[in-house]
This record gives structure tokens, sequence and C-alpha cells, in this order.
């Protein structure tokens, strides 16, 4: 069997394997749904790869249905790619080594092994660590820190202060969009920064304003 058919059947059992978790799938990619929010197991091949030899990784991503809504109501009624997410981290960065892990499936292997490592760290690492994004609450209380994995500090300020025009929290909503100006003033950003609070005041908030 070639690499490239190991790699397939890999995903496959994988996917198999996560149906239990309610993980559905679409190509290289395994979906959970909450709501209207996405999470995403995207499985990521690298141009090193060769006939005999596939090198891959593993990205996690969470993508808010209401983030979706505001900048791509086109994308609302598909699954979206791990690009599209709102959250993004690669699984390697989540484990003990703390950097990024790429895995091999050689055509001179056995794949159980595989199988079966992947199993075990996408159920005791991967899948907690989306769980724990999954709800834009989650996403929220990750901004509200400064951090935001896959994301730029200015794409973090824009998608919380959606959120929170959303939910109605006025008060730390005043204060993201003050930090959001002060960080865009005589950047390059700036112009896009100004569009995106025109385009917010459109959005009705959680207390009906």
């Amino acid at each position: 069997m070639k690499a490239s058919e190991l790699y397939k059947e890999l995903i496959k059992e994988i996917s198999s394997l996560l149906k239990e978790k309610c993980f559905s799938r679409k190509g290289n990619c395994l979906y959970l749904r909450k709501g209207d929010n996405w999470g995403l197991l995207d499985f990521q091949k690298s141009r090193k790869s060769t006939a005999d030899e596939i090198i891959f990784t593993i990205n996690l991503g969470v993508c808010s249905g209401r983030l979706l809504e505001f900048f791509s109501p086109d994308l609302l009624e598909k699954k979206p790619s791990i690009e599209a997410c709102h959250w993004r981290e690669r699984v390697g960065f989540l484990l003990p080594e703390r950097q990024d892990k790429w895995w091999l499936i050689r055509t001179t292997e056995p794949l159980d092994p595989l199988v079966d490592e992947l199993k075990g760290c996408l159920v005791r690492v991967a899948i907690p660590a989306i769980e724990q994004h999954l709800s834009d609450e989650q996403l929220c209380s990750e901004w509200s820190s400064g951090k935001s994995p896959g994301l730029t500090d200015i794409q973090r300020l824009v998608n919380f202060s959606v959120l929170l025009k959303v939910a109605g929290a006025d008060s730390a909503l005043r204060e993201i969009l003050k930090e959001l100006e002060d960080k865009s003033v005589g950047k390059p950003t700036a112009l896009m920064v100004k569009q995106h609070l025109q385009n917010l005041e459109q959005v009705r908030s959680g207390n009906g304003t």
C-alpha cells in the first residue's frame, strides 16, 4: 500500500474511533458541533512528503457561529475550514514538549501503533482543548487574558468586540474598542478598524440596544 493510501486509512480509522465523541468527517478534517460553533481536528500533510513517506501534523480549531454570521454569513451553512477558525493551535504545542510535532507514515511500518498513539493524544489532549474553547463565553475568557492563538492581536480585539456587542457587555466593550483604536492608530490596520467600528454599530446587542 502506498504511503498516501496509508494516510487516508489513518484518517479513516481515527474518524471511526472518534464517532463516539460525536465527531464527523469531511475530507481530512474531523468536526465537532456545539450549537452554532464548530471544533475542528485538521490533518495537515507536509510538502516534504514523498511517495514512500507521509509527514503530517494536526491543527486544532474552534469557529464561532456568531462571528461567522457577522463576517461571512454565506459560510454559515457550511463546515468551516481551519483557516476560518477563531481559535487555532497545533497539537504539538499542547503536549509536554510544547513544540511543533509532525508524525511519519512509512510504507515499511505498520499503521496500528500510530493510530493508537494518535487516538491517545487526541482524547487526552486535543479534544479537551477544543472543548475548553468551544463556546463564545470560553473564547471571550481566553481573549480577555490577552491570548489569541492563531490570531493577531488586532484580530483578537475585533472578534472580541463582536461577541461583547452581541452579549450586551457595554462596559467591557468600551474598553476593548478603546484598546483597538489605540493599537491601530497610524498602522495599516487603521482603515479596517474604522470600517469594523461602523459595521459594529449595526449589530443588535443582548440588551436590545
